[in-house]
């Protein structure tokens, strides 16, 4: 082997030699990004984690308050409002649409003004479903004047708290008692 061959063999076991430490060298920094991208993903749903906890937190706080209004002692664990048929007053005669206006009268002396409400009386049983944003405390005092002496059943009741804001979006379906 001569001095030329043994100078191309050496220059071509150096770039074999190079080649493989740069293509090694391209594949950890494609690691590197894609581990770069698991710890932001990993950030992000750690601070998603945080929020729903802060957003548990201001649940169990209104739920306590909702507890201490209603005067029950209800097991932390059970989240349902009780909500029956009315038992007192006697159902009204009139329209459907008279009925709307009275249980509104009733929102209204709560101070809770309704976002929209649908008179539904496709299966032969008048109901009227309100869709309310207010303060929980105020609906459940609208829920005691309505079983107390309205004549009203509560077929439906829907609570979920209000995005961005401490009230409470409900929808309600009410019909006169039978």
């Amino acid at each position: 082997m001569t001095v030329n061959e043994k100078r191309l063999l050496a220059l071509l076991a150096w770039s074999a030699l190079l080649s493989i430490c740069g293509l090694r060298a391209f594949l950890a920094f494609g690691r590197i990004q894609v581990a770069d991208r698991s710890i932001a993903a990993y950030s992000v749903a750690s601070d998603k984690l945080r929020d729903a906890e802060v957003d548990v937190a201001v649940l169990r706080e209104r739920t306590a308050k909702l507890r201490s209004a209603l005067g029950t002692d209800a097991d932390a664990d059970t989240d349902a409002v009780p909500v029956g048929s009315a038992s007192g007053g006697s159902a009204s005669g009139g329209s459907a649409s008279e009925f709307a206006a009275r249980v509104r009268s009733i929102l209204a002396a709560e101070g809770i003004d309704p976002l929209r409400y649908r008179i539904d009386s496709s299966n032969g049983d008048e109901s009227v479903e309100f869709t309310l944003r207010c303060d929980p405390v105020a609906f459940l005092r609208f829920l005691r004047a309505v079983s107390g002496n309205a004549g009203i059943e509560v077929p439906l009741l829907e609570m979920r708290p209000s995005e961005g804001t401490d009230g409470t979006a409900v929808t309600v379906r009410l019909r006169r008692a039978r």
